[in-house]
């Protein structure tokens, strides 16, 4: 019968390789805005914090913007709407990210020049769409839902922007 030391150590050292595994999966971005991220008082000091240049941002002239959060040298979220309610743009600067893990009853996978897509709805509704394009991982996130056609107009033009950038 082995000793109890070395069975309690052997215990010890599996939960600490266990951990130290899940500490390297991916992030969720919900989590790292909410433990990391700053209020900025623009997209160009949120560009400066996060390392992140933004091409999208020019695309949606005449929303308003509500607020706008960056995490240093990681990535920046930009909340358009009267209460920021409207819409979410994250970009990250990260493949292996996760943007988005609510359960969603439809996904779609759609391209757009190249770039595979992922629009999430339920009940007729697109509430987030996710991508990867060059380095980086993105999401547009609709609070209160868009048809389909808006969602995937906006975020066509998110694709085109960053890809011309």
């Amino acid at each position: 019968m082995r000793n109890k030391k070395y069975v309690l150590i052997e215990v010890l050292l599996l939960l600490l390789i266990q951990g130290f595994i899940c500490s390297c999966g991916p992030a969720s971005v919900d989590y790292l805005f909410s433990s990391k991220g700053v209020e900025c008082a623009d997209v160009d000091e949120a560009e400066k914090i996060s390392g992140i240049n933004f091409a999208v941002e020019s695309i949606f002239e005449g929303m308003s913007i509500a607020s706008v959060y960056a995490v240093k040298g990681k990535a920046i979220q930009i909340n358009y709407g009267n209460d920021g309610g409207d819409m979410i743009l994250r970009k990250v600067k990260s493949r292996n990210v996760i943007i988005d893990n609510t359960p969603y009853q439809n996904l779609l996978s759609v391209t757009f020049f190249d770039v595979p897509v992922t629009v999430k709805s339920r009940s007729g509704k697109v509430y987030a769409v996710t991508w990867k394009q060059k380095k980086c991982s993105y999401s547009l996130l609709f609070p209160q839902g868009k048809d389909n056609n808006t969602a995937l107009a906006i975020s066509q033009n998110c694709i085109f922007s960053e890809a011309a950038f």
